[in-house]
């Protein structure tokens, strides 16, 4: 048995959308495809995985037919050297966050054979009696259901190799206010999953191999988010890199043995201040983000109506009819006046 994939963190594909915080966003990101393309062509690899998080926005209003079909052939222009796409849902996959995707963008792009499920559809590689088990633990906030699943997939055949793609705030140590689980506890609690592809918590971190009692080996691999998101407020001085990892599995037959190896690779980005419009973010931190919406929620129709009335008037009744605060007012007349 051999087997070759890579595994990419939180694509966070937003294409289509409004980016008044972002410098050419659509050129960026798709460079950086391109090159997992590229990569993947070059060394034959058919397999991508996710680790959910493929599309950026959970709001099921902001989604159009047209965003839809921008991301949907940015997926299928991946795909077009016979490369696989697989995920786990992500929170962003999810509406409103609910445990639930069958009617969402993911949901669709699955129905359209343009994604994978890894969670309702495991990834299974067999060889003789040797099994692969590549197996999805969706998003959920409520830890529990996340530990039941693992307990599941843990309980399984052990003599399979088993790796689990999840989309929790997974840390090698705990990390006040954030962590859901550490590697210590998965790999203690879970002794029979290999391998723990981590997804949700956006930091990098190189890949950790912890032996255990029982001497099995689970290996954690944690890297950077794909995608550089606005909201990774912590990574703005350029410690992101982007990465994914490129992971293979062999059956030695002397020592009757699997063997797990992963390489990271680096994928080519520009810098912070290259990617984004340092102001605006300023002005999205101290207005708690809302001006954004305010500005989104501008009908055309109503300026042209309004079109003699002056910016503080129209501003002012629009906020009132949408309910937006004090704050979003002032930094909105502040953005238009600079």
């Amino acid at each position: 048995m051999y087997f070759e994939f890579i595994a990419m963190k939180d694509p966070h594909l937003s294409f289509g959308f409004q980016n008044r915080i972002r410098k050419q966003y659509v050129s960026h990101i798709s460079n950086k495809l391109k090159f997992v393309k590229d990569y993947c062509k070059e060394n034959e690899i058919k397999i991508a995985i996710f680790t959910g998080d493929v599309f950026d926005s959970s709001t099921e209003d902001k989604w159009s037919f047209k965003k839809y079909r921008k991301n949907k052939r940015v997926l299928e222009q991946l795909t077009t050297d016979g490369l696989k796409l697989y995920s786990n849902v992500g929170n962003h996959d999810m509406f409103h966050g609910l445990e639930d995707s069958d009617n969402t963008v993911f949901g669709e792009m699955v129905h359209d054979n343009i994604l994978n499920n890894l969670t309702d559809h495991p990834l299974i590689i067999q060889e003789d009696d040797k099994i692969l088990k590549i197996q999805g633990i969706d998003y959920s906030n409520e830890k529990n259901i996340v530990l039941d699943k693992l307990r599941i997939f843990d309980e399984e055949d052990s003599n399979m190799f088993k790796i689990a793609v999840l989309h929790s705030n997974v840390t090698p140590y705990e990390v006040k206010h954030v962590t859901d689980f550490t590697y210590d506890s998965l790999s203690k609690d879970f002794p029979s999953i290999d391998v723990f592809i981590l997804g949700h918590y956006h930091l990098g971190y190189d890949t950790q191999i912890i032996t255990r009692e029982n001497g099995k080996n689970a290996v954690f691999i944690n890297n950077w988010n794909f995608t550089r998101v606005v909201r990774d407020y912590e990574t703005q001085l350029d410690e992101h890199s982007p990465e994914f990892e490129h992971c293979s599995l062999s059956y030695d037959k002397i020592h009757k043995i699997f063997k797990f190896e992963t390489k990271t690779i680096k994928v080519p980005f520009v810098t912070y201040d290259q990617a984004f419009l340092r102001r605006e973010i300023n002005i999205l931190q101290k207005s708690k983000q809302d001006i954004f919406n305010f500005f989104d929620s501008i009908n055309i129709e109503d300026i042209k109506e309004s079109s003699k009335k002056d910016d503080i008037t129209l501003i002012n009744e629009i906020s009132k009819k949408n309910g937006y605060s004090d704050l979003a007012i002032a930094k909105s007349l502040e953005y238009l006046n600079n």
